[in-house]
């Protein structure tokens, strides 16, 4: 019997020979006809075009005198066989150069007429091929009397096969175009990587980077990597540096430097995928070639010593950046006026770092400096903060939180507020007459301070440290907090075991319209504001500290004390937690 002889057309048609002469089988009962076999690889496919190296081959099988009980089946040129009772497998084919011939696709049909009796040893095209299958009931590895088996009979004397040639095509690579990178960074920024490839993603070989410049070195890295910052060195103060790229969420070093970062200027990050036959896709870029997007990454001011992350953009950064141009640094003489911005609401409050990168990129850049100021108004991205500060803090870094728990949003998620040294955020307050209500906790009052707490009247029993706790400013106060649109109310929070209370609402004066003689007041009326926890590098304010700049009464503003001069409290208090308790000796308690 003649077999079919299947081609291809594969931009170049090559012809697959199979044998189509009958050899005898010793298996084959006298008597019986041995079945035929059709290999396909869709009804589509025949004598079109095949272009990829992850192919479904199909096959049917006929027996004349009686019934398939499976297939035989080859993927090495017919030197080893498996069995089958499916009608279809998935092959990917190894490209092993520009084009690759494969020429070791073959199936052979089995028909019923078996001997009734299992064989351990089966002789096809004069090779013995193994046993006969079984299904290993009792998992000891080998034939059980008893177990189910399948009984061969003729098997088809000549297997239907053929050999295509494979059109090896580039891949195609892309930036992941819903995480765009931002208009400015500092010396760090992320980028998700995205490509295939036709013939079978596995046959990409390796991601390739370049910086600037497409005619200069590209480096390398694995085929799977798609999340990918490039960190550079927040100390260098030259134009160009390098950047080591880290790899995944979890800021991998990779190992590997790209080179011609420019700092204080305009770049652009140029990326493409090779295939394991030296195929390049197109190269991208981003930002994109033709687009008005670009990407300024600007120096640290400060060489990596302190970050601002505004969680805002209501103008009350600003005024965080003119209290720190006030308040003393660590130097005699010196500022903390050159302290870097990073933004994470544009004035719309839209997100100014896409959703893709976003925690990625934060974390990256926070983790780069040692003291953080993470500042904004009510309940600001706390679940990055929770994402992001830990990690740092382990690292030993220090940083001073802000936030309003203001319900704005809905239901606090508690959740996120885990890396606070506090038990629990009150939901309820009592009005004037004595009713309780849920809502805010606390409210500010035209004559009401912030105190330093005294540990004898609040718990917890933690003593702060007397040398840091005694330097504070003994009352701060705000009058550009009332009557705004920031000011109403607060939920108050409880501070838990692992907290050193610094400041808390003072009791209410006499023109307090709040009534003195409620029982219940006490516990809303001098909530804790500001705490800092027992390991002294994280400290929580619930209050808005760049307002707290009212000069107390019986108090003088501005003042010096060794040679540092505070113009307000506001500047006292953050130059005393930057200055002094952010830099205490680690030895130190």
């Amino acid at each position: 019997m003649t077999k079919r002889l299947l081609s291809f057309f594969l931009p170049v048609l090559v012809l697959s020979v199979v044998s189509s002469c009958k050899d005898p089988i010793e298996n084959d009962p006298e008597g019986n006809q041995a079945p035929n076999t059709t290999i396909f690889l869709d009804t589509t496919d025949v004598g079109s075009y095949v272009s990829k190296t992850e192919l479904t081959v199909y096959w049917t099988g006929d027996d004349p005198d009686g019934e398939v009980v499976g297939y035989l089946y080859s993927l090495d040129s017919l030197e080893t066989w498996q069995f089958t009772t499916e009608r279809s497998l998935t092959v990917i084919v190894p490209t092993k150069g520009k084009d690759t011939l494969i020429t070791k696709i073959f199936v052979a049909s089995v028909d019923n007429s078996g001997n009734g009796r299992f064989d351990a040893s089966v002789t096809y095209l004069s090779k013995t091929i193994g046993g006969e299958y079984f299904t290993d009931t009792d998992s000891n590895g080998v034939y059980t009397a008893g177990e189910p088996f399948v009984d061969f009979g003729a098997i088809d004397p000549s297997p239907d096969g053929f050999a295509i040639k494979i059109k090896n095509t580039a891949p195609e690579a892309w930036f992941n175009a819903a995480s765009p990178i931002p208009a400015e960074t500092l010396p760090v920024a992320s980028f998700i990587l995205e490509g295939s490839d036709a013939d079978g993603n596995s046959s990409i070989d390796r991601v390739e980077l370049a910086l600037n410049d497409t005619a200069g070195t590209w480096v390398v890295l694995p085929p799977k990597t798609s999340l990918i910052t490039l960190k550079a060195d927040f100390t260098v103060t030259s134009d160009t540096t390098s950047a080591t790229i880290l790899t995944g969420s979890d800021l991998k070093n990779s190992g590997i430097k790209i080179k011609n970062l420019k700092l204080d200027a305009d770049n652009v990050l140029y990326y493409r995928l090779a295939d394991n036959t030296n195929a390049r896709s197109k190269i991208v870029s981003m930002p994109a070639a033709g687009s008005s997007q670009t990407w300024k990454v600007r120096k640290s001011a400060n060489g990596g010593s302190l970050l601002v992350i505004r969680a805002h953009e209501l103008g009350d950064g600003d005024s965080l950046k003119s209290l720190l141009k006030k308040a003393p640094g660590v130097l005699p003489g010196s500022t903390y006026s050159d302290a870097d911005f990073f933004s994470l609401q544009n004035r719309d409050l839209s997100q100014t770092v896409a959703s893709g990168i976003r925690l990625t990129l934060i974390k990256a850049t926070v983790l780069s400096y040692k003291k953080v100021i993470w500042y904004g108004l009510q309940d600001p991205a706390v679940n990055l903060a929770q994402a992001v500060i830990p990690a740092f803090l382990n690292q030993g870094g220090k940083a001073i939180v802000r936030f309003g728990f203001s319900g704005a949003e809905g239901v606090l998620d508690f959740e996120s507020l885990k890396f606070l040294p506090i038990d629990s955020v009150n939901r309820k307050y009592y009005a004037a007459n004595g009713t309780s209500k849920d809502g805010f906790a606390s409210t500010w009052r035209a004559s009401r301070y912030l105190v330093k707490d005294s540990v004898a009247t609040y718990p917890p029993q933690n003593q702060p440290d007397p040398a840091f706790f005694n330097s504070l400013p003994n009352r701060i106060g705000s009058e550009l907090f009332l009557g705004t649109q920031y000011a109403p109310s607060y939920y108050s929070f409880v501070p838990s075991s692992q907290a050193y209370v610094l400041y808390r609402f003072d009791l209410p004066q006499s023109n307090d319209p709040w009534p003195l003689n409620k029982p219940v007041y006490k516990g809303f009326g001098t909530p804790v504001m500001v705490i800092e926890n027992t390991s002294r590098n994280l400290i929580f304010s619930t209050a808005p500290l760049t307002f707290l700049t009212k000069i107390p009464p019986g108090e003088t503003y501005p003042k010096t004390e060794d040679g540092r001069t505070y113009a307000n409290p506001a500047v006292e208090l953050f130059s005393k937690i930057l200055s002094q308790e952010f830099e205490r000796p680690a030895t130190r308690r």
